[in-house]
């Protein structure tokens, strides 16, 4: 080998280890986001450290680096192995045994982005899927306009259109439940009423003016679909669904947790993660929650949510299912779209749905409980 060719080779080799040394120091940043927001935003890149040094490990091999090659391989399972976790089955699934009487449900979870034009996609994956609940975030004016169809099949429902990518939604089939819904509401033009929150204007057609409609009194059933708030200082709308299936109940909670992108917003979210455990807790029944957590399934705060709600991680045994960003090829994305569970309920199957214009992917979770 000439002198150049040899030099070049050796410069390169410099480049990859300068490399090597900062997925160290990302590696080990990651492990403490616990206790600060920006340390937080490596662990998110758990999959391609992963790769990165798995490739290292193998340019060592051949360079007969041995020390070298200890400490990628070392690196390269510090970050694959919380990435390999989610393949493993999940801990005593309980597993339903007289079909007659188990409830089955499937699930449609989807971040639609408020720029998003592309109702068309939305609607044909519901028509495709037929999903029973519809747990969206993001949703507009425009996107609810859009959407207004799916009330007739999904007469159970609540919304909170925000412009500013908070927006939340949940849609219901009337079969899920014997409580009052609008097609059954002789006060109709009450579900449309809009009524005024903290931070501005809202719709929620199911949750409105109890006081004035007759359906809601002499203890007559309340409407099972509702919008609920994990931070009250921001106002960021969440969703729930209080639900019957076959004599047993469901309670379906949609979020969409802040991203942490500084402190202020780092400590929002952990406010948000303690709202939404306390909730779960003090569900009756069976219950899952969905949404856009804007945080991936080895953080620290992903974790202390499973820990605080008692809940497990619907994508235990189904391997990684990356949903952000939805434009990138799989082994680029990360899942920042979850599925939480009680531990009663059954996953039966769980997938990634097509693209819909956002730059998320949806969710499509059967349950069985």
């Amino acid at each position: 080998m000439n002198t150049p060719v040899r030099t070049l080779l050796a410069y390169l080799h410099r480049l990859i280890e300068y490399a090597a040394f900062y997925g160290v120091l990302f590696t080990l940043a990651g492990l403490f986001d616990r206790h600060h927001w920006f340390l937080g935003l490596f662990t998110h890149l758990k999959l391609p450290l992963a790769g990165c040094f798995i490739g290292y490990t193998l340019i060592e091999l051949v360079a007969r680096h041995r020390h070298h090659v200890a400490a990628g391989v070392i690196f390269a399972l510090v970050n694959a192995l919380p990435v390999l976790m989610l393949c493993l089955p999940a801990p005593h699934q309980p597993q339903p045994t007289a079909p007659a009487t188990v409830a089955q449900l499937r699930i449609l979870q989807a971040n639609i982005l408020t720029s998003n034009r592309d109702a068309a996609a939305l609607l044909s994956l519901i028509d495709r899927e037929a999903p029973d609940v519809i747990v969206l975030q993001e949703t507009g004016r425009r996107w609810l306009s859009d959407l207004a169809v799916l009330t007739n099949a999904y007469p159970v429902f609540a919304a909170m259109p925000r412009e500013d990518n908070f927006g939340a939604a949940i849609f219901c089939k009337g079969s899920l439940t014997a409580g009052v819904t609008r097609a059954s509401c002789p006060c109709r033009h009450l579900l449309q009423k809009p009524i005024a929150c903290r931070c501005g204007t809202g719709i929620l057609p199911v949750d409105v003016a109890r006081a004035s409609c007759p359906c809601f009194m002499g203890g007559t059933p309340m409407p099972r679909a509702e919008i609920v708030y994990l931070d009250a200082y921001a106002c960021v709308p969440a969703t729930r669904a209080r639900l019957t299936v076959n004599g047993r109940p469901l309670t379906i909670i949609g979020v969409h947790l802040f991203v942490p992108y500084n402190h202020a917003t780092w400590l929002a979210q952990k406010r948000q993660a303690q709202r939404l455990a306390s909730l779960a807790r003090d569900v009756t029944g069976s219950c899952v929650v969905t949404g856009d957590f804007n945080t991936t399934p080895w953080t620290a705060r992903f974790q202390d949510i499973l820990t605080d709600s008692g809940l497990r991680d619907s994508a235990r045994g189904h391997c990684l299912q990356p949903t952000w960003p939805a434009f990138l090829p799989p082994f680029m994305r990360i899942p920042l779209d979850h599925a939480l569970h009680s531990p009663d309920v059954h996953v039966v199957a769980r997938r990634l749905g097509p693209s819909i214009g956002s730059d998320h992917l949806p969710v499509i979770l059967d349950i069985a409980f």
